[in-house]
């Protein structure tokens, strides 16, 4: 296989994926949000377990991973979640507390996409 012949199967899904995600009547690519959601805030070991993405646990980030899927607007985001920055532009469950959000996880507010304000959020508890 050529490495022409490879960029396009490796570009080309990404492509689509991003075509889809622009489409304003396409919603979000996922339902669910919550610990045991495979679209937003569920934990995770490799892709499989999550509709999308899985944020895997990084020094510190992502205890037992996150499912999630990354956000260029809110639309993108499914109801219950929110299109913040935190490594990158991606969907995490909002919350009131600390309490809301998993084991190893704090309710935090985070810059939302696009600088319109913040949100709180269920991220990675940076104080442990």
């Amino acid at each position: 296989m050529t490495l022409k012949t490879l960029s396009l199967f490796l570009i080309l899904p990404m492509g689509l994926l991003l075509a889809q995600c622009g489409d304003d009547d396409a919603g979000t690519l996922c339902e669910g949000v919550g610990a045991d959601s495979s679209c937003v805030g569920g934990p995770c070991q490799e892709l499989d377990d999550c509709d999308l993405l899985c944020m895997r646990e990084l020094p510190n980030l992502f205890p037992d991973g996150m499912c999630t899927t990354s956000c260029g607007e809110q639309s993108e985001c499914p109801p219950g979640s929110a299109c913040v920055d935190s490594e990158g532009f991606l969907c995490l469950p909002t919350c009131d507390e600390s309490a809301d959000c998993r084991q190893g996880y704090a309710c935090r507010s985070l810059g939302l996409v696009e600088d319109t304000g913040t949100e709180d959020v269920c991220a990675p508890d940076l104080s442990s």
